[in-house]
């Protein structure tokens, strides 16, 4: 009797379109959302170069005294990234101002909020930086 129910079961395909989508759909929707974050990724660190960037080129052109300060530099790399980062730091490489260029350094960090399902807090930290010659007075 037991036999006979376990080779029904065996041969029953029923249900077998229901396991297989239960089996491939997170694995389609996990792909999915990591090449969201790929591409937002690759965009915001697009964006992240190019405010680090134009912070150094208009930095050039400041009088020494601003060339040099980093808080300045920090405050217009935030102000021109469209979504605020959590975690911002940029430096101004003085030993390269003394020697005639102003080099920004930026360390910039990007959430990754579709992926923060699967993962408790997910973030890349993009390591930019930009060297322009000074000119300024």
């Amino acid at each position: 009797m037991l036999n006979r129910i376990l080779q029904t079961f065996v041969r029953c395909d029923r249900g077998s379109a229901l396991v297989e989508t239960a089996i491939v759909v997170p694995v389609v929707i996990a792909l999915f959302a990591g090449g969201i974050e790929l591409s937002r990724g690759i965009f915001y660190n697009h964006a992240a170069e190019k405010s680090v960037r134009d912070v150094a080129r208009y930095m050039a052109r400041l009088p020494a005294a601003q060339a040099g300060d980093s808080a300045l530099a920090k405050q217009w790399v935030s102000s021109e990234l469209e979504k605020t980062p959590t975690n911002v730091v940029v430096t101004v490489d003085a030993a390269r101002l003394a020697a005639g260029f102003v080099r920004i350094n930026g360390q910039i960090t990007y959430q990754l909020s579709l992926l923060s399902l699967v993962w408790s807090s997910p973030a890349i930290t993009f390591q930019v930086a930009h060297e322009e010659p000074y000119i300024g007075s």
